[in-house]
């Protein structure tokens, strides 16, 4: 079986990233011809186990671009069994819904009548519906209860489309032993008696690397002075320094940028900080629950459901504020021996590892195609060059130029 997967960008330090190549790999272990079709690879080599095809992109937006790409993956997998989505476009036969419904974030937003006009919630809107529509054949894995609520709610996809996905994180996120523990704590710099509050995440201010600073800042100096905050990934390293300094607390932040070692910062931690603002699901936050670490976290969050169900952390519900999340973490230190038994029974009852094998279970037991023409983006795409024009699915619903 032929399966050609599609995703706009590879790099080696991103969720969805990794989910990608997991699954891509397990189903070339169960004999699938797979090759990943990307608009940049940012890591030094290319896997050796899979095929890869970097696809030149044109136009001079995101939009554009992710338009220009979805036209040029159907020309170039027009050959294979199976076509797989990682980012939003139609006419494919799956797609991973790694990021919240397009549409309902969209009802929430400010303004949301005048963006509605803008090019490129226009075009992100077609291709979601692409996807989610009634005459789409599109099998959809997501990763949330929500996600799937938002989509049928918005789009009224039957729910045959469907097929939920667990955690998928890897077998390094393990429960540590004591000696472990300790080395992992030296290797951060942390003192014996001192709480290794963690925060990790590619991006700082979407997944709330400030709002963890500004509640820090307003804890007592006493249990202020007992923790350190550790920022793992960030975009913006010059930022949250600044940040940091302006709020005072320069002194107690260690900032360690982009990291390949994470399971290495889970295993010194004693609690992860997760207050983001978007988060459809958030392999971090599985990945702290597999080694036993209790998370804080917004009820955005997908996983949060795998903290409540397990009473392994704190949930923030509604309107997000520093004080909520400072109070949170005073509530945590006071009971961090209960939370931390209520993270290590997570540990052990939680399957973390389990998506690859579901998704490559669905995918290789379909051995169905969508048949040619079936889907109105894949009609587009055949219809319209993409080198003379990168966004002709959108041109020709009668939209304006993006």
């Amino acid at each position: 079986m032929k399966i050609a997967i599609g995703i706009f960008a590879y790099f080696p330090w991103g969720g969805l990233q990794y989910d990608m190549l997991n699954i891509a790999r397990e189903l070339c272990r169960r004999g699938a011809d797979v090759t990943i079709y990307t608009g940049s690879w940012q890591e030094e080599e290319l896997p050796r186990d899979i095929r890869v095809e970097i696809i030149e992109t044109a136009g001079l937006s995101n939009h554009a671009r992710a338009v220009d790409f979805a036209c040029k993956f159907h020309q170039a997998a027009s050959e294979a069994d199976i076509k797989f989505a990682f980012n939003r476009f139609g006419g494919c036969d799956f797609y991973f819904a790694a990021d919240d419904c397009f549409a309902a974030a969209l009802e929430k937003k400010r303004g949301a009548f005048f963006c509605r006009h803008l090019g490129r919630y226009r075009v992100f809107s077609r291709l979601e519906r692409e996807i989610f529509s009634s005459d789409s054949r599109t099998h959809i894995f997501y990763i949330a209860p929500a996600q799937k609520a938002d989509f049928q709610r918005i789009y009224g996809t039957d729910s045959e489309r469907f097929t939920f996905l667990g955690p998928g994180i890897k077998t390094q996120f393990v429960l540590p032993d004591s000696c472990r523990r300790q080395a992992c704590r030296e290797l951060l710099g942390a003192a014996p008696e001192e709480t290794v509050c963690l925060f990790a995440a590619a991006n700082w201010r979407l997944k709330g690397g400030d709002r963890v600073m500004t509640a820090f800042a307003r804890l007592p100096e006493e249990l202020r002075f007992s923790m350190r905050l550790h920022f793992a990934g960030g975009d913006d390293k010059g930022h949250a320094q600044r940040l940091a300094r302006r709020l005072g607390i320069l002194d107690r932040c260690v900032f360690h940028g982009k990291r390949q070692d994470m399971e290495n910062f889970f295993q010194a931690a004693d609690i992860l900080l997760h207050p983001a603002r978007k988060e459809a699901a958030g392999n971090v936050i599985a990945e702290s629950l597999a080694c036993g670490v209790p998370v804080i976290l917004t009820d955005i969050c997908g996983y949060a459901s795998l903290v409540e169900e397990h009473s392994a952390g704190i949930v923030l519900h509604g309107a997000f504020s520093s004080a909520a999340l400072e109070e949170a973490v005073r509530k945590w230190h006071a009971q961090k021996s209960a939370f931390k038994a209520q993270a290590l029974a997570a540990a052990s009852a939680i399957d973390f590892h389990g998506r690859a094998r579901t998704a490559a279970d669905k995918i290789l037991a379909s051995r169905v195609c969508m048949p040619p023409g079936e889907n109105a983006f894949v009609r587009q795409s055949r219809e319209h060059s993409p080198v003379s024009n990168p966004v002709c699915a959108a041109q020709n619903q009668n939209t304006q130029p993006i």
